[in-house]
């Protein structure tokens, strides 16, 4: 019998080595696209933890520079509203909603029904920290007594 020489497909061998390749290239991907997904939920909380964060500097900076107005913002569990009163019924400026998974909770009484405001010398009516959840990762917000300067963390 006559063997030709055209035969058309892989050995076992060159199918192992093309696994084995592939294997290698994943093994090495695989941290890169883990990463990036949570970089995408750690990203959503950062986002969310900057804008409490500015919204809580621009109350404070609204009632120093409007001392007849009174600017509040209350904070629930996954939302919060930024309100100005003063002049008879209080108004929503703003209301801001979390994304789907992100909580908020704080060590400050009364926080959702007092709310957080601001003297004309920027201390706040409550001091303490707000904390941005989101599973376990962690940012928190500290309001200090007396100066009302707030900064942001990460757990």
């Amino acid at each position: 019998m006559r063997r030709t020489s055209d035969n058309r497909g892989f050995t076992l061998f060159e199918l192992i080595c093309i696994v084995a390749v592939m294997g290698v290239i994943m093994a090495i991907s695989y941290p890169s696209i883990s990463g990036y997904i949570n970089t995408k939920a750690n990203l959503d909380m950062q986002i969310t933890a900057q804008q409490l964060l500015f919204d809580i500097r621009d109350v404070r900076q609204k009632n120093i520079s409007e001392p007849d107005v009174k600017y509040t913002i209350y904070i629930y569990d996954n939302s919060y509203t930024v309100k100005r009163s003063g002049t008879g019924i209080p108004v929503t400026l703003k209301t801001f909603t979390a994304t789907q998974g992100i909580t908020f909770t704080s060590n400050i009484s009364k926080i959702k029904t007092d709310g957080i405001y601001f003297t004309a010398t920027g201390a706040p009516s409550s001091a303490g920290t707000i904390y941005i959840n989101k599973g376990k990762d962690c940012y928190y917000i500290t309001i200090q007594p007396s100066t009302g300067r707030s900064a942001i963390k990460r757990k």
